[in-house]
């Protein structure tokens, strides 16, 4: 298990935004054919309307990546371990697009029922009360999208998510990585992982703040990631700055 971690001080009385995105391998044609592979969880204190995002926002992150089709259920481990932790604190805030597809992914991967899994399919469906989670393709009124995907709806927004890093498929890269170990692939797919996962909660801080303003993804990724991905570094990515 690859695992980059930046971490970052938080004053407890604060409220805390994690946004968490998984990726995984797709496979409709067989029953629970769909196989995790990434999770990421990106987070930070609320800020206020007055704050400058692109230039000054500084957040913490964790990725997890597998390094074998063996380490799925390591994977769901570490998801586990994650929601029990920040269950524990108050004034925390899980965001995520679409989570349900995410936790039943993992539900349906794992060869026993993880409790903590379970429990948050439970609380998912019931975030209206527990204000505990908020999942932004559903609990976002008042967009003007072709659809509900995270791209469209962070456009709507003004959330600038450019991402250039599949090349064919996600599902190809991956099994390619596994193959040859290439770890330039596995950045490009965690980098994309932890855009997603940032996105995801600053799409939500701009719905509760109530605004609509221009937001640089790829410039906050670059500033917090330039020193655990090189990909980060390639001129690649660095086309993307400013755009």
């Amino acid at each position: 298990m690859i695992v980059i971690e930046k971490k970052l001080c938080l004053n407890k009385k604060n409220t805390t935004i994690f946004g968490v995105d998984f990726e995984w391998t797709k496979n409709y044609k067989i029953k629970n054919g769909n196989v995790p592979f990434c999770f990421s969880v990106v987070y930070f204190p609320l800020y206020d309307k007055n704050f400058d995002i692109s230039k000054k926002l500084d957040f913490g992150f964790k990725s997890f990546y597998v390094e074998s089709t063996k380490e799925g259920e390591k994977l769901i481990q570490r998801a586990s371990v994650f929601f029990d932790n920040v269950k524990k604190h108050q004034n925390s805030m899980i965001i995520g697009h679409q989570l349900h597809s995410d936790l039943g992914v993992l539900s349906n991967y794992s060869f026993q029922k993880n409790h903590s899994i379970e429990e948050f399919k439970f609380l998912w469906k019931n975030r209206k009360s527990s204000h505990f989670l908020f999942d932004t393709r559903y609990d976002i009124d008042n967009i003007n999208c072709k659809s509900r995907r995270l791209v469209d709806v962070c456009v709507d927004y003004g959330i600038n998510v450019i991402q250039p890093e599949i090349k064919g498929s996600m599902s190809k890269m991956h099994n390619t990585f596994l193959l040859k170990k290439d770890r330039a692939i596995m950045e490009r797919l965690s980098v994309m992982n932890l855009r997603h996962s940032l996105s995801t909660a600053l799409l939500y801080t701009s719905f509760i703040l109530d605004e609509k303003r221009e937001i640089r993804t790829n410039d906050i990724l670059y500033r917090n990631l330039k020193n655990y991905y090189n990909y980060v570094q390639s001129t690649d990515f660095k086309s993307l700055l400013l755009r």
